[in-house]
């Protein structure tokens, strides 16, 4: 009993010493993955489609700030909360026409904000170290701009919307490797993914310029042309006040990327040495 006790003790004891938290920041690249289609149409004056075009685009693709905090509970098992901040996007461009007009559509997400709850697996080696991560992905903050140029052989018209998404749940998971600087500093490289639709919660038509006759007509529109909100379901009666959002089906928007990063980790605690001597 004695014999299984002070196992025990050390056991712990072991835990204790390499259990310590820790700081990770550093910059990736996202690249577009499980893309959703688009389709680009063509319509002559009697409304009738003379040429369509296809293509895929996700909205989390271009460059990130990255940061993380976590604990280690031991060498081997941990858990951070990172955050993922877009810092450029690759926008969505492409041409319609519709009769007499070609409209120049640009659709891209600014201020994306995502918070990554994960666990994390590590060898713990003193050189080259391994790791893996894999958790939830939740958005907290972000808005998509949808704007089309509409112009014509007399006419020209810059339209300008907001696109708001709701609370959505989506995955994060990475392959990484580090290696140590120093006792608690490190650097690390990592190849990870996100996979992630966000629904969409609102729609805000914040622009509609005349820029023939250099004019603003956002305020003669009713309100339910410049705002929609996205529902479960539509019945006959909806849609009928102007004075309320038009109610449009759910749609979601996708936000999945596979991305590599790099930066530095800074553990606090024990230093390495400390804990092969805490060990011993």
């Amino acid at each position: 009993m004695k014999r299984t006790i002070l196992v025990l003790t050390a056991l712990i004891a072991v835990n204790v010493a390499s259990a310590q938290f820790f700081v990770k920041a550093g910059l990736g690249y996202n690249f577009s993955a499980l893309s959703a289609p688009y389709v680009a149409e063509n319509f002559d004056t009697a409304g009738n489609v003379t040429s369509s075009n296809s293509f895929t685009h996700s909205f989390g693709n271009g460059s990130q700030f990255q940061a993380a905090l976590g604990y280690d509970f031991n060498e081997n098992l941990g858990f951070q909360v990172g955050v993922g901040y877009g810092l450029t996007t690759k926008a969505l461009e492409y041409s319609e026409t519709a009769g007499a007009f070609t409209n120049a559509r640009k659709i891209q997400t600014k201020g994306l904000l995502l918070l990554a709850p994960a666990f994390t697996l590590s060898s713990n080696s003193d050189r080259l170290n391994l790791y893996s991560r894999v958790g939830l992905t939740l958005p907290l903050a972000g808005t998509t701009n949808f704007d089309v140029v509409r112009t014509s052989s007399t006419q020209q018209f810059d339209n300008k919307t907001e696109i708001e998404g709701r609370m959505s749940i989506g995955y994060n998971a990475a392959i990484g490797t580090s290696f140590p600087l120093s006792d608690k500093l490190s650097i690390f490289a990592e190849l990870n993914g996100t996979f992630l639709d966000i629904a969409r919660d609102k729609l805000t038509v914040t622009q509609v310029f005349d820029k023939t006759n250099n004019q603003e007509l956002l305020d003669t529109r009713d309100f339910i042309d410049n705002n929609r909100v996205y529902v479960e379901s539509i019945s006959a009666t909806d849609n009928q006040d102007r004075t309320q959002a038009r109610k449009v089906l759910n749609e979601n928007a996708p936000f999945s990327t596979i991305g590599v990063a790099a930066g530095i980790k800074f553990s606090f605690g024990n230093s390495r040495e400390d804990r092969r001597e805490e060990k011993k």
